[in-house]
């Protein structure tokens, strides 16, 4: 699990979830902004990462305590990104 805001750290997370998912590697992003609010590095990273089959959830800026709960099950590792 991969869990990105909107800034300069988002970029280096959907670019880690493409490269684990290259890898055969298990990986689902989590982000807190909503795309539009993306620049420079973010942004492009994660135009590519949607070209993936890499699952996304998009929380925007709101803040759902039971459904994040819900994706964290199981998790094995989260990246703060």
């Amino acid at each position: 699990m991969i869990a990105c805001g909107k800034g300069n750290n988002a970029g280096d997370g959907f670019a880690m979830a493409r490269h684990l998912d290259l890898r055969g590697i298990a990986v689902k992003v989590l982000i807190w902004s909503e795309p539009q609010e993306l620049r420079g590095d973010a942004a492009a990273n994660f135009a590519i990462l949607q070209k993936c089959q890499v699952p996304i959830v998009i929380y925007g800026n709101r803040y759902d305590a039971v459904d994040l709960d819900r994706q964290l099950a199981g998790c094995e590792w989260i990246v703060d990104a």
